[in-house]
């Protein structure tokens, strides 16, 4: 637990001494500011939908899944690619840690990261508290459900990083990946076939957040999330392993 806590420290460190953690930040920032100002010019349209700003800003627009997808893809493309590039993989092949070690302290790292971006959008509800009476059950269940997305796709982001040394191609196949597994899930409104749809509905990433931004917590999506960060989380870490034999 110390080793992977050592990463953690030192990837973090990486985060906030690179000026691309700097731009990373103010992209997002300016992205999710013109993202709920525009929800909220919608809302007060005559005639417009009807729904809480936090409900929509949380999944209920195609942005938010752009963002997450692209969040990610940039967050991990450096995790496993940039030790083989820089050489520094060579260094970890003889430090006292193991792989998963690596692997976790990476994942946790840029988890985090993605959480303090996120902890940024919390002055919205704010404001919102200021002139109405919003519900914060939702909202609360709106960033868990964004937080749990993010550790999925950064997972698989970990895991397209240790499949190359070069980053562009890393944060390449993490997008190709992460979009596929959402454009999936949208097949579920589609489908015809039952257990088809059945199926998809278990895939279907907006699905879940429609879910998570009225309240509602599916155990089974938790079940989802957790399996496939694990499930990418031991392939990243084998694939690094034999990384490792075969250096």
């Amino acid at each position: 637990m110390r080793n992977i806590w050592i990463i953690i420290k030192k990837e973090l460190f990486g985060y906030f001494l690179s000026p691309i953690a700097y731009i990373v930040l103010l992209v997002f920032l300016i992205f999710n500011a013109y993202h709920f100002y525009v929800i909220l010019q919608i809302l007060n349209q005559p005639m417009s939908i009807t729904g809480s700003p936090m409900s929509l800003f949380f999944g209920q627009t195609i942005f938010f899944y752009l963002l997450l997808i692209v969040l990610c893809s940039v967050l991990t493309m450096k995790s496993l690619a940039e030790e083989r590039r820089s050489g520094t993989f060579e260094t970890l092949m003889t430090a006292p840690v193991t792989d998963l070690q690596v692997v976790l302290g990476k994942f946790f790292a840029a988890w985090l990261f993605y959480i303090f971006l996120w902890a940024t959008t919390i002055p919205y509800p704010l404001i919102l508290e200021k002139y109405s009476n919003p519900d914060w059950g939702p909202i609360a269940s709106g960033y868990i459900g964004t937080i749990l997305i993010g550790g999925l796709f950064i997972s698989i982001g970990i895991f397209t990083s240790s499949l190359t040394k070069n980053q562009l191609i890393a944060s390449i196949l993490s997008f190709l990946t992460t979009g596929m597994l959402f454009v999936i899930g949208l097949m579920e409104y589609v489908s015809t076939e039952s257990k088809m749809k059945e199926f998809m509905g278990y895939l279907n990433i907006w699905g879940h957040m429609e879910d998570f931004s009225k309240g509602i917590i599916d155990t089974r999506r938790l079940v989802y999330y957790i399996t496939v960060i694990i499930l990418s989380l031991f392939v990243a870490t084998k694939t690094f392993q034999l990384k490792r034999i075969r250096s």
